[in-house]
């Protein structure tokens, strides 16, 4: 063993084999502080004492990596080996609509579109362009794709079993408290307001079948898809949607030759009932069909009591005249109950049990849509037609009144009577009371003008008129001043025509009170409304249909302002009604009413000359 000369620190030291470092120590000079710190050999990597001088070394290394970004062109200090981008702003320009825009994102998945909407714009645009649609829905055979999918035995099976799993029945639908909601929600005026006006803004239609577009599309569909102009109905559709799917043969063969149908199975004109029951279907579509076929003369008309007892009463008041019943040509294909061609007038027959808005009739008929009566108004008026309706609760209790406005509509009253005969009285309220009560279809209401029509040589009252200041339920808007007033009752005396009546009450009003606007309503469901024509007023609007509820036998009837919630427990005798939770529409149904809807009214206005 010699003595040799450390490398590191130039001590002899004994070398043990072929060693050239004396054991030390060995100290080495921190780079970034300066102190001593020991080391092993040179081939130590360390040139920091400590952590913390390695991570400042660290930075210090970083902040001397100067590169330049590859999109803005700016100088940065890179994080990282492979930092290739600054921090930003960077900018770009819309594909779109050409607007420069920033973006935080990486360079490498810069933004295309400045916004969502040029987002979906331009995918409408590259599919266009690449498929000459707006989306690939729309394309035919991703179409059939998409309705092969959704039709497919597997996907029905699974859906199916989804929704016994969730709500226990195959199709969510089917549960009673969904239906319930459903119903209502659809026969709801906001509703059927909402869906009208998507209508008129995507279609200019109220409904979509109005659109001859919609139509046209229809038919080609059809063409398209099955050969003929409609969808085409196996035995086994047909069974499905009908009453009683046993005579579903006896249907197909009254569909294919009602008139042949007819005469080679009955002996006499069969009623709709009758047919009813031995084809198993409903009356709708057993009309349609001797309507198409131009038989509707082959069956027996049946009516209800009420339409009995009107016809009769038309018949004592003019016998010469034409009266038919159940005409299904004038505003085809709805029906008129009675209609007479001389006097362009209709009457509809509305008992609550076949024309409520929220139960089945006793044959099974759906409930009637909320606007069936209004709708039912506007088509005999587009035929030049007024349609007089008749409501079974107010046949019950206001007959006489109903009668004496059907013989004004035909020109019978027994009395005639000029107003240069009469003087204007301002009535006592019980006096206007009484007399309202007696002959105005809805009663008395309260005024603080009452005015009234005598006879000058008798005194008796023939006729009124009442004015009050508008009411918030019903006629009061932003524009509303304390000088206006609403016009609200005018009648005359049952069966009889005062000539220049109505003119002779308002002429006295507006000479004798201040006023900036008088406004009143017409009932579309009862008069023509002419009447405000005459004394100067301009229809401004029409309302949606409004309601009732009454019983199924047409005896008792209460308005919607009563039927309000709050007011329930009182009007239907039960505190139990949990107001809370249920809707008016469910409380009344299940104490046995129904909901009856009217034609709606028209807004007139009266302004100061």
């Amino acid at each position: 063993m010699g003595k040799y000369i450390c490398q590191i620190c130039g001590k002899e030291f004994d070398r043990v084999g072929n060693g050239k470092y004396c054991p030390g120590p060995h100290y080495r000079r921190c780079v970034v502080c300066g102190q001593e710190f020991e080391y092993s050999k040179p081939s130590d990597p360390r040139t920091c004492c400590s952590r913390q001088c390695s991570n400042e070394l660290s930075k210090q290394s970083k902040l001397k990596k100067i590169r330049t970004c590859k999109e803005c062109g700016k100088l940065f200090h890179a994080a990282s080996g492979t930092q290739m981008y600054c921090e930003g702003p960077h900018f770009t320009t819309c594909k779109l609509c050409h607007k420069t825009f920033s973006y935080t994102c990486s360079p490498n998945e810069k933004p295309v579109y400045c916004s969502i909407a040029c987002r979906e714009e331009g995918k409408r645009s590259t599919v266009s362009n690449k498929y000459g649609v707006s989306n690939v829905s729309e394309l035919p055979e991703v179409k059939r794709k998409i309705r092969d999918a959704n039709s497919s035995e597997d996907v029905r099976r699974k859906r199916q079993q989804t929704c016994l799993i969730r709500y226990g029945f195959q199709h969510i639908c089917q549960r009673p408290d969904i239906r319930a909601k459903l119903a209502e929600k659809m026969n709801s005026v906001d509703y059927m307001q909402k869906y009208t006006d998507t209508c008129l803004s995507r279609f200019g239609v109220d409904t979509p079948m109005k659109s001859s577009e919609i139509l046209r599309k229809r038919r080609q569909t059809c063409l398209d898809r099955y050969g003929s102009l409609g969808y085409p109905w196996t035995t086994d559709v047909y069974r499905a949607k009908m009453v009683d799917s046993d005579k579903v043969d006896n249907y197909l063969a009254f569909k294919q030759d009602p008139e042949n149908y007819i005469k080679l199975t009955y002996q006499y004109p069969p009623t709709i009932t009758e047919l009813e029951r031995d084809l198993g279907v409903t009356n709708t579509p057993i009309y349609n069909i001797l309507v198409v076929n131009n038989c509707s003369d082959l069956i027996a008309h049946a009516s209800s009591n009420m339409e009995a007892d009107v016809y009769n009463f038309l018949h004592s008041l003019i016998p010469d005249a034409k009266i038919i019943q159940n005409d299904r040509h004038a505003i085809s294909p709805k029906e008129i109950d009675i209609y007479l061609p001389e006097y362009h007038l209709g009457i509809e027959c509305n008992p609550a049990a076949t024309h409520n808005s929220s139960i089945s009739d006793p044959w099974g008929s759906l409930p009637k849509p909320y606007r069936y009566h209004k709708d039912k108004s506007m088509s005999a008026a587009q035929n030049e037609i007024f349609l007089f309706h008749i409501f079974g609760y107010e046949w019950n209790k206001k007959r006489a009144i109903l009668e004496s406005m059907l013989r004004n509509l035909v020109g019978a009253n027994t009395c005639s009577i000029g107003a240069r005969t009469t003087y204007v009285s301002e009535l006592s309220y019980s006096e206007c009371k009484e007399f309202l009560d007696n002959n105005h279809r809805q009663g008395n209401t309260s005024a603080s003008v009452r005015l009234g029509l005598k006879d000058k040589v008798t005194n008796e009252l023939i006729s009124v008129m009442t004015f009050g200041h508008i009411r918030n339920t019903i006629g009061y808007s932003n524009n509303t001043e304390k000088s206006d007033w609403e016009l609200s009752r005018f009648c005359t005396k049952l069966n009889t025509n005062v000539s220049g009546g109505a003119s002779k009450l308002f002429k006295y009003f507006i000479s004798n009170h201040e006023f900036n606007k008088i406004v009143s309503f017409s009932d579309v469901a009862h008069t023509k409304g002419n009447l405000y024509s005459k004394l100067g007023f301009e229809a401004v609007n029409e309302s949606d249909p409004s309601y009732v509820w009454t019983n199924i036998y047409d005896t008792v009837y209460y308005n919607r302002v009563s039927c309000q919630k709050k007011n329930l427990r009182k009007l239907l005798q039960d505190n139990t009604i949990d107001i809370e939770n249920k809707t008016e529409a469910q409380i009344m149904e299940e104490h046995g009413f129904v909901k009856l809807f009217d034609s709606g009214t028209i807004r007139w206005e009266y302004s100061k000359p």
